[in-house]
């Protein structure tokens, strides 16, 4: 639960309505983007992610801005991380090496983390030592010896 929370509080760091008087305002989302956001906010029944190709020609792209700017609800990043994750691994791994060593998105890398036994080994083991030496260790360290795989489990030695 507390896993959970700590995902919930750091996964998306987003943008609020623009400031009038900010000078940076926050990023408008474009017609596809809002598509996708509309897509995952609902509370129940998500959509699948092979559903949301339909919303966008550039998924997993629109999925990452998502995930930098949508921050209400929370559950929208969890979304589009686990997208990402699951369907874009290949295309995206050096995007998704940067969630596990980013000192300020502790609940991405904790994801990320958790998601490693539904990614190519390839990509597990890679994105495991990335962790394993970056500032969220201790949590990969603790999720890796108890995932049951004895390739990700050997890293931790």
């Amino acid at each position: 639960m507390t896993s959970l929370l700590i995902l919930f509080s750091t996964l998306a760091h987003a943008s609020e309505p623009a400031d009038p008087t900010a000078t940076d305002p926050a990023p408008k989302p474009s017609p596809t983007q809002s598509a996708v956001y509309a897509a995952l906010q609902g509370r129940h029944d998500p959509p699948t992610c092979e559903s949301l190709n339909s919303a966008s020609p550039d998924l997993a792209n629109d999925l990452i801005w998502l995930m930098k700017h949508a921050n209400q609800p929370a559950w929208v990043g969890v979304r589009a991380a686990y997208c990402v994750l699951t369907e874009y691994a290949d295309e995206k791994a050096s995007v998704i090496d940067t969630w596990v060593v980013d000192p300020e998105r502790r609940g991405l890398a904790i994801l990320t983390i958790g998601m490693l036994d539904k990614m190519p080994h390839a990509h597990a083991e890679r994105i495991a030592a990335k962790a394993l030496a970056g500032p969220h260790a201790a949590d990969a360290r603790k999720h890796l010896t108890e995932s049951g795989d004895p390739k990700l489990m050997n890293l931790v030695d």
